[in-house]
């Protein structure tokens, strides 16, 4: 076999790795924003799923923070708190102004 040619291939990824680097600063400094208050912090995505939780959060919920990563509202409250909040989610969303639940007694 007789090699007529290479083939190279080759691409800047310069201004890629900055974005990327940036994408790392801004999620570190809102994970301290958030850590640094004692109220509770949900950061959900648009399916009511947990994407981040403060330390604060965690403990009310008397859970590791990375148990709580992933799940619903209806994973973590019983139904009918779950619908409270999934319902203030939703005006939130709707609105574009933050909602609040308040939630007085026992840990479940």
């Amino acid at each position: 076999m007789v090699v007529a040619g290479i083939i190279v291939n080759a691409r800047d990824v310069t201004e890629r790795r900055q974005a990327e680097d940036e994408l790392v600063r801004s999620h570190h400094l809102l994970e301290a924003i958030i850590e640094g208050t004692t109220d509770t912090i949900f950061v959900k995505d648009v399916d009511g799923r947990c994407l981040m939780i403060n330390a604060a959060g965690a403990s009310l919920l008397g859970r590791e923070k990375r148990e709580v990563i992933g799940k619903t509202d209806h994973d973590l409250f019983r139904a009918e708190l779950a619908a409270r909040i999934t319902e203030a989610d939703s005006r939130a969303i709707t609105s574009g102004r933050p909602c609040h639940v308040r939630v007085v007694g026992r840990r479940e």
